[in-house]
């Protein structure tokens, strides 16, 4: 199977399927199997990962507490927190 690569272009939430790729699909003889890439060039996504890593190092560098909790306190202080945050049990 030979490969095409295409561009497409993305405008205001919708996905532009350019007339090129179209005559493309219309014209080929042979099964069409198509794969979409998505790179963002945005700094998002590197910001995202170093807050991430910034947020493990972090839980990485925490002491564990002296205070032992029973299990059944534990239980009924995780339901009253979801009480109070309006959650009905």
């Amino acid at each position: 199977m030979k490969t095409q690569t295409f561009e497409l272009k993305f405008e205001n939430g919708t996905l532009i399927i350019p007339t090129n790729i179209q005559n493309y699909f219309n014209n080929s003889q042979e099964k069409i199997k198509v794969s979409l890439t998505i790179e963002s060039s945005s700094q998002e996504t590197n910001n995202l990962k170093e807050e991430w890593e910034k947020w493990f190092e972090e839980v990485d560098k925490l002491k564990p507490t002296d205070a032992q909790i029973e299990i059944d306190d534990y239980q009924q202080l995780l339901i009253d927190k979801y009480r109070k945050e309006g959650l009905d049990l």
